[in-house]
């Protein structure tokens, strides 16, 4: 009889600690993941303090905060960075060769790099470079370094596209936190002895 009374007491000493270190609020907890405040820093180089898309950023009220940036034009959390380029810069950075190496720092130093190309001019008709070696660049961009290259007309689909990226990366976070303070829910749970 004792021993099922003191294994009781504990169970019961072990879930308010539990609730006190949680404090989970199913209501708070739904408020806050359908929140569109726009809470997220984004980092922008100091190269595109002139571009509109900077501009629609803020207008949009992100908070856009200007660095000198060794790696990308827009860092949006620790693991997603945006190099984005006209498709005139695009081409150029082939013929220059510098767009491998921007593309292994992007790879190496950010779990989801991305490219954004905007502009409607066709690459293909900038410079006398052959279809098949912008192809072939485009290929091992997306296929040897596994970053995706996405194209926008102009700054308006290139904000438009920050927003939903930045609006993706903050829900998967809040899932991220949901999840760990779950799984640190359930072994507390199953630390805790039960009556049989």
């Amino acid at each position: 009889h004792w021993v099922a009374f003191h294994k009781e007491k504990q169970m019961y000493k072990a879930l308010k600690e539990l609730d006190k270190e949680s404090q989970f609020s199913p209501q708070k907890q739904l408020i806050e993941f359908s929140s569109e405040s726009n809470d997220t820093v984004i980092l922008a180089d100091n190269r595109e303090s002139k571009s509109q898309v900077l501009k629609e950023l803020t207008n949009q009220g992100f908070k856009v905060k200007t660095e000198n940036l060794d790696i990308g034009d827009y860092i949006i959390s620790d693991k997603i960075v945006i190099e984005r380029k006209t498709p005139a810069d695009f081409i150029n950075s082939i013929l220059d060769k510098r767009i491998f190496s921007q593309i292994k720092n992007l790879r190496e130093n950010y779990p989801k790099p991305l490219v954004i190309i905007e502009g409607e001019e066709d690459i293909f008709s900038i410079r006398k470079i052959h279809p098949n070696a912008i192809l072939g660049v485009l290929t091992t961009i997306t296929l040897g370094y596994h970053v995706p290259i996405l194209f926008t007309k102009n700054s308006i689909e290139t904000t438009n596209l920050i927003k939903v990226i930045v609006n993706k990366e903050r829900e998967n976070k809040r899932v991220e936190s949901l999840e760990e303070k779950l799984n640190n829910c359930l072994a507390k749970l199953s630390s805790i002895p039960f009556i049989q």
